[in-house]
């Protein structure tokens, strides 16, 4: 498809993303505990339809779980440089 590759580990932004993004969640957890019962929200790597394999997929940050029902959530977490 022609996707050029970059190496982003040594960007300072995209480090501070992975190592804020833990809080981030926990935070979305705490505030979304008290809208919905028995809220979980589980960290999550690549997901693929079982049913589309060949092309439907995505790479959420977590999986939330409650009793209203499943849901997939995604940390844009950003930091301003000066």
């Amino acid at each position: 498809m022609g996707y050029s590759t970059t190496d982003l580990s040594s960007n300072k932004a995209v480090n501070w993303g992975i190592k804020h993004e833990s809080v981030a969640l926990d935070e979305y957890h705490d505030k979304h505990s008290s809208e919905h019962q028995n809220i979980s929200v589980l960290g999550s790597g690549l997901l693929i339809d079982k049913v589309v394999v060949f092309w439907v997929h995505l790479q959420p940050d977590a999986v939330v779980c409650s009793e209203c029902g499943r849901g997939v959530a995604s940390a844009s977490i950003s930091e301003v440089f000066v």
